[in-house]
């Protein structure tokens, strides 16, 4: 049997009003985690620690293993896990294709300058927003930063994504197209990746699937 890719322990998880137990999780490389649950429950909290970003109003009791590491305990930086988040975050200062640049991986960063360019051109055409290249992030509707968002996560080729509601500004036709693109490169590239949405349409139909448990008060 195939060992999996991402191991999450059962874990504990107490918020300031409620605790909640998440069941253990793995995931094989490419595949994908789909959760659900209503607002302000934790999940995006969840997603910060998995990332490892550090929240003082969150304790964890739980373990991360990625690619066979255990990954619980170190900085940001080292563990290899992109995230998109609902407010996108992208560098208003920059043009798009300066905001995908900095997030190449660093072997292709490495490269000349054409090789960069050409990549980057190459994942705008396929979303459709080539011609807005050299626009500034400012310039773009929702809907093209939100997709500007996705590509620049994926462009950085991380072993685990973290998608957070990642497609909620987009229309109904434009929002079916970027999912299917989103899930169709995350596959080919082998990333595996936990995806947040309200949403259950955004999900693919062979995803595992979790439904976050109700959390219970503090005594």
């Amino acid at each position: 049997m195939t060992s999996a890719y991402v191991r999450l322990s059962e874990a504990h998880l107490t918020l300031p009003q409620s605790q909640i137990r998440l069941p253990a999780i793995s995931l094989q490389q490419g595949e994908l985690l789909a959760v659900m649950g209503p607002s302000g429950c934790g999940k995006s909290s969840w997603l910060r620690w998995l990332l490892g970003d550090q929240q003082s109003h969150l304790l964890v009791q739980g373990s991360i293993e990625l690619a066979g590491v255990d990954i619980t305990t170190q900085a940001i930086e080292q563990r290899g896990i992109g995230i998109v988040w609902q407010d996108f975050l992208l560098f208003p200062h920059l043009s798009v294709i300066e905001n995908l640049r900095i997030a190449l991986p660093a072997h292709v960063r490495a490269q000349a300058a054409r090789v960069q360019r050409s990549m980057i051109m190459q994942r705008l055409e396929q979303i459709e927003l080539a011609g807005l290249a050299q626009q500034p992030i400012t310039a773009l509707s929702g809907g093209q930063r939100a997709r500007i968002a996705v590509l620049r996560a994926v462009i950085n080729q991380p072993r685990l994504l973290l998608l957070d509601e990642p497609f909620a500004a987009l229309d109904s036709d434009l929002r079916q197209r970027m999912r299917q693109w989103t899930f169709a490169y995350l596959s080919k590239i082998g990333t595996s990746a936990i995806i947040v949405s309200h949403d259950r349409s955004d999900f693919p139909p062979h995803c595992q699937l979790l439904e976050w448990p109700k959390g219970h008060n503090h005594d």
